[in-house]
Formats: structure tokens, sequence, C-alpha cells
């Protein structure tokens, strides 16, 4: 206490007129160098993180011209990176612990988020799962496919594998239902505008990777805009087969405000039973020997994101245990009919009633275990953050760099070892893309589209602020 009322002694006791006030020696423009210092630092810091992202867009520059980017292109590529850096370098200057937002690490966020909203880590380790997921699948199809794992045991096994990982799937729908179907006061235009720049953007411009990974975009023209968006609008992506779910979930970005205000004030009793007709639904459409006319909406993607709603509600903690049960029993069914049925990827995978069992059990494990579950680490916030820009870039790296650059095969190393092999590579080379594609490129997109949509905004408050002074002109006449 002593230490306290000394130090508030002298702090109230100083005064910058006064000559004692200064260190000894030190002379009036050398003391007002410490005043300076913060805006120095603050400079310092600018100048720093501009040579931050300088280097990264020169690497991603340099890596880019190795796999074949064309000087006219380089050229190009260069004024985007160039006008990304000039992002990145405004908002650090106006946003504290830009960097740790950008890498997904809110410093010393803790359990509550910036919005003061608590934050569900549970969601974080179902997006990290998908990613493993998405992965593994794909690995060991390609393995599979190309005859790199033998038939018998091993071959079953492999299959069991992926055909589980599938599961990502609806993984990601059932997500999606969990995170915007819960009712929120927003504008319908504001979903939409929103959803178009954080999902629809980011897939349009990984699409032009593709294209350009694929070599069809040699020559370029006035008419290759249109093009790239005819492309695109239509889904004819080449070698890029996971791009199919990414329209699944725009699908259902269309009708998710309409169905926050249907399930705002259903009973749960009610959800239940329409998360279990779902379920019926699939099981007719998949597994009964007499074809049903009746193609209930329900069972389909929509279904699965509905029920991804209905998993996650506090009332559904109660059932975890059944839910897990019935996730083990869809697994057993699945092996079951890889092991005697031919067509085991048409009853097993997708909407059918195994699959959603298995999803469901997972999101049911993830949320009764809250010990594990509910606390973050560094590596889940990262693979949150980028988690979808993984899943887009993913096939790339996994096709060139994880098989033929590095010739990695999930068959290698006793299986176990080439597995997580192959995904510890795809995975490290994805998030490292990802993050210099979205930081790079998107950000200049995001940008640029915010900008149109806020010029679009002011032009209409502008259209009818002149309405209604005419209409008032008129009325005073």
């Amino acid at each position: 206490m002593l230490e306290d009322k000394e130090g508030e002694r002298g702090l109230a006791g100083r005064s910058a007129d006064r000559p004692e006030s200064r260190p000894e020696g030190m002379q009036e423009d050398t003391y007002a160098t410490y005043e300076d210092r913060p805006e120095k630092a603050g400079r310092l810091q600018a100048v720093m993180g501009c040579l931050f992202w300088v280097f990264l867009g020169l690497c991603m520059l340099a890596g880019m011209r190795k796999v074949g980017l064309g000087p006219k292109k380089t050229v190009a590529a260069g004024l985007v990176v160039a006008a990304a850096v000039g992002i990145h370098s405004r908002r650090m200057q106006k946003t504290p612990g830009y960097i740790w937002k950008i890498l997904g690490i809110e410093a010393k966020a803790g359990r509550k988020g910036r919005s003061g909203k608590k934050r569900i880590y549970e969601y974080d380790w179902l997006r990290a799962m998908a990613v493993v997921m998405v992965i593994v699948t794909h690995a060991v199809q390609m393995d599979i496919a190309s005859g790199m794992v033998p038939e018998g045991a091993a071959s079953y096994w492999m299959t069991v594998l992926y055909v589980f990982c599938l599961s990502c799937n609806l993984l990601y729908v059932m997500l999606s239902g969990a995170l915007l179907m819960p009712y929120k006061e927003e504008k319908l235009s504001d979903f939409y505008l929103h959803r178009l720049a954080k999902v629809a953007l980011p897939m349009l411009v990984y699409f032009v990777f593709y294209l350009w990974i694929n070599g069809e975009l040699e020559q370029i023209g006035p008419h290759t805009p249109g093009w790239i968006l005819s492309r695109f609008f239509c889904g004819d992506t080449p070698r890029s087969p996971h791009y199919w779910l990414m329209y699944v979930i725009l699908g259902l970005y269309v009708v998710v405000p309409f169905f926050r205000y249907m399930l705002k004030s259903m009973p749960y009793k009610a959800l239940t039973a329409m998360v279990f007709l779902s379920g019926i639904g699939m099981y007719l459409k998949t597994y009964s020997p007499i074809p049903c006319a009746v193609d209930p909406l329900l069972s389909s993607w929509i279904g699965v994101a509905v029920t991804g709603f209905w998993v996650t509600r506090k009332e559904t903690r109660r059932y975890d245990k059944p839910i897990m049960a019935l996730g083990l029993t869809g697994l057993l069914i699945t092996m079951y009919c890889i092991k005697t049925r031919d067509d085991f990827l048409i009853v097993c995978c997708n909407c059918s009633p195994t699959m959603l069992m298995i999803s469901a059990g997972l999101f049911s494990l993830v949320f009764s275990v809250p010990k594990i579950f509910s606390k973050g680490n560094v590596v889940l916030s990262v693979l949150g953050k980028y988690s979808f820009s993984l899943i887009l870039i993913h096939w790339i790296v996994l096709y060139f760099a994880t098989r033929v650059v590095f010739q990695i095969y999930t068959s290698q190393y006793l299986y176990v070892g080439g597995i997580l092999l192959a995904l510890s590579v795809t995975l490290l080379a994805s998030l490292a893309a990802a993050f210099l594609i979205d930081n790079l490129v998107v950000v200049v997109a995001e940008t640029g589209y915010e900008m149109m949509v806020d010029g679009v905004r002011r032009l209409a408050e502008s259209v009818r602020g002149r309405g209604g002074r005419k209409q008032a002109r008129k009325d005073a006449l």
C-alpha cells in the first residue's frame, strides 16, 4: 500500500512546467520523443505488416510461375496481389490484432468472441473432423480406383474407411442447418448478400484456379469472364468432383431464411417428429422393395439440414446415448452392405438413413463429451476459420502435390502410415494454399463486391430521397 500511495503522490506532484519533472540533463526536444514512441511503433508495425504481405504475395506469384503461369498472367496476378497488400495494410492500421484475426486466432478472446457471444467449440471440432474425413475419403478412393489396394481384406477395410468418411458431406450440411436455422433478426437481402460474399464468391475464385490448373485458361479474351460464369453457373467443374456439395449448400441457403420462421415457433416434439419422418422418407427411397411414388422433400438434403438443427438443441442432449447407438448401428449396416452388395454406394451414402444415423451419432458424440470438445486450441481455430477453403482447394493439392510430387499413397507403410502421411501432407499444403488464396485473391474480390453493394445501396437511398422530396413538394402544392 505504501508503494501505491507513493506512486500516486509522485505522479500527482509532477508537472510538465517544472524543470525537476524531467530527468537530469535531458533537453526539451529529447523529452518529447518519449511521447512520440507509440506513434513511431505504430508506423514501424505498419511497415512490417506491409512487408509481411508483400513477402507472401511474392511467394504466391513464384509458386504460380513454377507451375506454369505465363508472363502476362503473372503481371495481372501481381496487380491483384498488390491490391490485396493495400487492403491488408489499411486494415492493419484500423484493427488491433489484425494478424491474429487473419490466422483465425482471437488474442485473449477466451471462451467468448469479440461479439461477446459464447463460442461453441463443438462446431469447430466438427468442422475439423469433416476436413480430415473429406481428405481421407478422397485419398483412399483414388488409390482403390487406381489399383493401389489389392483385393481382399485390405480392400474391404479401406472401402469401409472411405465410405464412413463420406459422412463428411452430411456433417457440412448439418452444420449449415445448426448454425443458420436458429431464428435471427436479419433482413432477407442482408442474408443473401452476405452468403454470396462468404460462400459463392470464394467458390468462384477457387473455380477459376481449377480451370487454370486444368489448362482451360490458356487463351483469355473478352469472352472469358462470361464463359467462366456460365461454366460456374452450370456446375461444370473439371477435376473437382467435390464441388457438387457446394452447390447443395448454396441451394439450402435459398430456403434457410424461410425455415427460420417456420422452426421458430415449432414445438420440440413436432421438430423431433419432423426428423423422424425425414429418416422414414430416406428409408423408403433407399431400401423399400416396392418403389414409392411419393418423394417427401424431407428425404433430401433439407431433411439433413433440419436434423443438424435438431441434434444440436439442448433438449436433444438427453438422447445422446441412443443417437450414438443408432450411429454405431448405421455403421454396422454399412459394413454389411459393403460386404454383400455391389450397389453399396447407392444405399449407404449421402441421403441414406444409415449415413444420417452415422452423422447424427458423430454430432451427439461431440456434444456429449464437453471435457474434450468444449475446449478450443490454436490448431482448431485455424482449421475452423479456413475449413471451407480447405475443402475447395484440397482436391488440387491431393491430386498434384501429394500423389504426383511427393508420390504418397494410402497403401504405403502398412496403410495406417500411408493414410496419416497423405492426410498430413495434404492438410498442411492445402492450409498454406487456402491462406494465400483467401488473403491475396479472395479478399480483393470480396472488397470489390462490398464496394459495389455499398454503391448500389447509396444510389438506391439517393433515389428514394429524391422521390420523397418530390412527393413532399407535390403535397405542399
